[in-house]
């Protein structure tokens, strides 16, 4: 966790502005330097000595249900001995809540001095001072939770609607100088999907990445209409560059589509939307580290300077700490690998632009032929791209991955011993931060390593959230979480037959559950849900269906019916979006921000359905394109008396997103609520249930836009 306490601003000074260079103030010497700040933190100054106390030899015990770093301990204690004994408590209080922050009950000294300092200051002040400051430290402890939470989270939402917000194609660039980093010269795959790509920022660091890193191997996906280096596209012409440089390790194939009409008055090819066989309408990349997911980008946003400057658009960011987001991770590059290997469905620039003189051949030959009929290149060579490594990350904090602990310790006795003191430690003083964190509060581990030991440790373990997603553990996870067998199969019961749990509440709530599993298990669980749908489309095919990959086309979920029951169906993007409208009460809100919307799609339906239920719609839509279904819209209100409001934009309006404000949920990313988007094209949907953090980031984004745009 990164600290920037409410001293870390420094304090006002007369003229009304910020001494930002004011110290940290550590009690008992030792200089810091300032980090970042909230503006609106409580602010401090330089605290002078003013207590000295022999340690205790155990930082356990000082504050309730803490343990405190050894640095610590002389800290806190000598705080405690000179504060009021009324405001006593409230400072271990706040203590445990600043120990919280990152997710554990460890307090290190630069935790415990963002809630001391502040007190230490208004001391002399006397009671209404301190009391003053503390309630400061309370609401600036309440703001930091929700940020580490979602840093925690392993999701970040950045619209470009927000002037705070760095630019979307500095946050591409930031992502992949990240994965670099990561990859410490071990193998490094870049992974891209992106419908349109002009931004040449972007391109120009792919290069980079590719001339100076011989351990990355870049591979972009694009669609068809990239084929030309017209209006600046850039994957034809990084083809180009790579060719000219000697770099095997920057590769670009092409959606196979035949997207041409024929121009009979002009002899030539015209392209049209309307016949197009199916865009790669994706806009995201993966990176992999050894072959295992570690970073990805999804949302609406295409790699473009105008869509990041005059669009309204969204980016998200995902980190593979957390282990909901490894699974997602997994699903999208599953379909990268398998849309990449298909002949049938992607062609390198050489083989499309082949593809493209048969079809001209073919028109040529019977100018009445319809676009329907034109083959052009039966298929490409294809490719036999297989990266993705088995599934073996091991995360220190994975409740259930006790016996791969002991495992990755050297097996055998001691290795058990030591996966024992680590659960145990976990399980009483909460997850491990990083490595760092885990060899001082488990010196066993640290003694069994070594140096070697401890690098390898830097290298192949992660720390995640240490949460185990109810909604998607296994009976085995969640017996190895705390939960008895007769627990474990009524959750996995219930979800058969139900869906998905909506919050811990309704785990709680089974009969099979005592108040002793609970207790052992809640602190494990989260109701958290993260999913991946997509649609696929080869050209040689009627209409799509949920994935190029076997693993996305084959799965199911489940989806919430009209009268309440659940059925499985295939995990296509419609399915998701439907069963999340769904699941709205009435009286509650759903707010849907899209490019485009068509009366004539399953979401449209239950959307509908939604608002004659008692469910409040909010609608901002495209103005081009979508004046027809707006009006649809505002007639249901005004002829059935539904609570639906409609807006739209003038400005490009290229979100699609989805939130379920009450439901805490929100679906993102590549695909319209349009037919073509589910029967044609290649997209992608992005389904978060029962997360606050992301659930209020794209509200916020909603009420932003609707504040903006005239009634």
């Amino acid at each position: 966790m990164s600290v920037n306490g409410p001293g870390a601003i420094g304090r006002p000074i007369e003229d009304g502005t910020t001494d930002v260079a004011a110290e940290s103030g550590r009690v008992g010497g030792g200089e810091q330097p300032a980090t970042g700040a909230d503006a609106s933190a409580p602010t401090r100054g330089t605290s002078p000595v003013r207590f000295s106390v022999q340690p205790s030899a155990s930082g356990l015990g000082i504050v309730s249900r803490l343990r405190l770093e050894p640095d610590a301990v002389s800290y806190v204690e000598g705080a405690l001995a000179v504060v009021p004994s009324r405001v006593a408590g409230t400072l271990r209080r706040l203590l445990r809540e600043a120990a919280a922050l990152d997710a554990n009950r460890v307090l290190t000294l630069r935790e415990a001095e963002t809630v001391i300092e502040p007190a230490l200051d208004a001391l002399p002040g006397g009671g209404a001072a301190l009391r003053a400051r503390l309630r400061e430290v309370d609401a600036w402890l309440d703001r930091e939770r929700a940020r580490e939470a979602a840093v925690r989270d392993g999701i970040d939402v950045v619209f470009n609607s927000d002037p705070e917000a760095p630019s979307l194609s500095a946050t591409v660039i930031e992502q992949l100088d990240a994965a670099v980093r990561e990859a410490a010269g071990r193998p490094l795959d870049i992974h891209i999907m992106i419908f349109s790509f002009t931004d040449e920022a972007i391109a120009d660091k792919l290069l980079e990445i590719a001339e100076t890193n011989p351990n990355a191997h870049i591979r972009i996906l694009t669609d068809f209409s990239q084929t030309t280096q017209a209006n600046g596209y850039r994957p034809a012409w990084l083809v180009e560059q790579a060719q000219a440089r000697g770099l095997d390790n920057l590769e670009v194939r092409f959606k196979k589509d035949q997207p041409y009409r024929w121009d009979a008055a002009a002899k030539r090819l015209r392209w049209d939307h309307g016949v197009t066989r199916g865009l790669n309408h994706h806009k995201g990349l993966v990176t992999l580290v050894d072959g295992q997911p570690r970073r990805m980008v999804a949302g609406s946003f295409n790699w473009s300077p105008s869509a990041d400057r005059k669009n309204y658009e969204n980016l998200m960011t995902f980190d593979a700490t957390v282990a909901a987001n490894r699974l997602v991770m997994r699903h999208y590059e599953a379909e990268f690998e398998a849309l990449w290997n298909d002949g049938r469905a992607s062609l390198t620039l050489e083989e499309a632009r082949e593809h493209k003189r048969r079809i001209e051949a073919e028109f040529r030959a019977d100018p009445s032929k319809r676009p329907s009929e034109v083959v052009g290149l039966e298929a490409g060579a294809g490719a036999s791209l297989s990266r993705l490594a088995p599934d073996d990350i091991l995360d220190l904090n994975d409740p259930s991955a006790g016996q791969r602990i002991a495992a990755w310790f050297g097996g055998g006795e001691r290795g058990r011993e030591i996966a024992m003191a680590i659960a145990a430690e976990r399980l009483r003083f909460g997850r491990f931060e990083d490595a760092d964190d885990l060899l001082a509060r488990v010196p066993t581990a640290a003694q069994a390593l070594g140096a070697d030991g401890i690098d390898r440790l830097r290298e192949q373990v992660v720390f995640g959230d240490g949460k185990l997603s109810v909604n998607l553990a296994s009976r085995e996870e969640l017996i190895a979480a705390g939960a008895t067998r007769a627990a474990a199969d009524a959750i996995v019961t219930w979800r058969e037959a139900h869906g998905e749990f909506e919050s811990l509440e309704q785990v709680r709530a089974l009969p099979e559950i005592s108040r002793s599993t609970w207790y052992r298990m809640r602190r494990f669980l989260t109701a958290d849900l993260r999913r991946v749908a997509f649609s696929a489309r080869r050209p040689d095919e009627p209409q799509g269906d949920a994935g190029f990959a076997r693993v996305n086309e084959e799965r199911m979920v489940p989806v919430r019916q009209p009268d309440g029951s659940v059925v499985y169906e295939s995990a296509t993007i419609g399915a998701g979006a439907v069963d999340m409208i769904r699941r709205a009460k009435p009286g509650e809100t759903l707010k849907l921000a899209t490019y485009g919307l068509s009366v004539s799609t399953p979401e449209f339906a239950a959307l509908v359905e939604a608002a004659r239920s008692g469910v409040r719609l909010r609608v901002i839509l495209n103005r081009k394109y979508n004046e027809a279904v707006a009006d649809r819209l505002r007639s249901l209100a005004a002829d059935e008396g539904l609570d639906i409001e409609v807006k739209t934009s003038g400005r490009t309006m290229h979100q699609k997103y989805l939130v379920h404000v009450e439901g805490e949920d929100a679906f993102n990313g590549s695909a319209n609520l349009s037919s073509n988007a589910e029967r044609k094209h290649a997209e992608d949907r992005f389904f978060i249930k029962n997360n606050a953090a992301v659930a209020r980031a794209f509200e916020a984004d909603f009420d932003r836009l609707w504040e903006r745009l005239p009634g």
